[in-house]
């Protein structure tokens, strides 16, 4: 198993993708942001979890592609720590 960056640390660089990659430079991210909000969309979803799949080295499974896990970047990146075995932190 990969060891992850802590929960804090994957919130960071994910709202940094998004920020670079995905929004406009002026829409405020945070680790409690709703996704839905954001105006992401199933294309922008996609490319969300592609990207945190290879930049953490952690398959998300189908299954775990809920609104619950998708509801945050910060519960995204619990879900991968809960995926990779570890506990958050």
């Amino acid at each position: 198993m990969k060891r992850l960056p802590s929960v804090s640390t994957i919130c960071e660089r994910v709202c940094r993708f998004l920020r670079d990659e995905i929004l406009d430079e002026h829409v405020e991210v945070t680790p409690n942001s709703p996704l839905t909000a954001l105006g992401l969309d199933s294309v922008s979803l996609v490319s969300l979890v592609l990207h945190v799949e290879r930049e953490f080295g952690v398959p998300v499974p189908d299954a775990a592609l809920t609104p619950e896990n998708l509801k945050s970047v910060e519960t995204l990146a619990q879900c991968l720590h809960g995926l990779n075995g570890q506990s958050c932190g």
